[in-house]
């Protein structure tokens, strides 16, 4: 059995809030235990915050297309906006450093989502927009 949420929002910091809303609504709908539906709102909430800040002008008004589909046991989610184009699953990043002092600046929140999801991938769409395609497998 498949189900689909699809949601657009505006690329707008204040507009996450809509995701954990969705997110909620979601772990009751589809039987999601907390741990999961944790992982996936640190994903969504690194790659909405780099999109937002990093991938639009301060002015631009676009909009992010994000849809969730529950397969089996899967939960595959796709994040679609016409930002400025970038393939955060190519950026290097490093491990975590051993203390606070030894942390770079930059690139943490994407080891985040390469450790919390199952599947990271990005490609660009033939209109020219990023697509990020995330996976977390159900235990």
């Amino acid at each position: 059995m498949t189900s689909r949420k699809l949601i657009y929002i505006k690329n707008r910091i204040a507009e996450i809030n809509i995701i954990h809303d969705v997110l909620n609504q979601l772990k009751d709908e589809w039987g999601l235990d907390t741990t999961v539906s944790a992982d996936i709102v640190v994903a969504l909430d690194e790659l909405l915050a780099n999109a937002i800040y990093h991938a639009f002008k301060r002015d631009e008004h676009e909009e992010i297309k994000i849809e969730f589909i529950r397969e089996d046991n899967i939960i595959r989610i796709g994040i679609e906006h016409g930002g400025i184009l970038f393939d955060p699953t190519r950026r290097e990043v490093k491990k975590a450093a051993s203390t606070l002092d030894d942390i770079e600046i930059g690139g943490l929140g994407i080891l985040l989502v390469k450790e919390l999801m199952d599947v990271f991938e990005y490609r660009v769409t033939p209109e020219q927009k990023n697509f990020i395609t995330l996976i977390k497998h159900l235990r």
